[in-house]
C-alpha cells in the first residue's frame, strides 16, 4: 500500500475529481455491505459466535 501510495501523481487526483461518481459508488459499497449483512443477520434472527 505504501509503494503505490508513493506512486500516485497529481494527475491520478484529477482524474478521480473529474469522475467523482465512481467514488461515491466506491464508499457506498463500503457502507451498503455491512448494511446488507447486518439486515439478513437480524431477518434470520442469527445470535452472535
Amino acid at each position: 500500500m505504501l509503494a503505490m501510495g508513493v506512486t500516485l501523481s497529481v494527475a491520478d487526483f484529477q482524474r478521480v475529481f473529474t469522475r467523482p461518481a465512481l467514488v461515491i459508488a466506491g464508499v457506498l459499497h463500503c457502507l451498503v455491505m455491512p448494511l446488507a449483512a447486518w439486515v439478513i443477520a437480524k431477518a434470520l434472527r442469527s445470535r452472535p459466535i
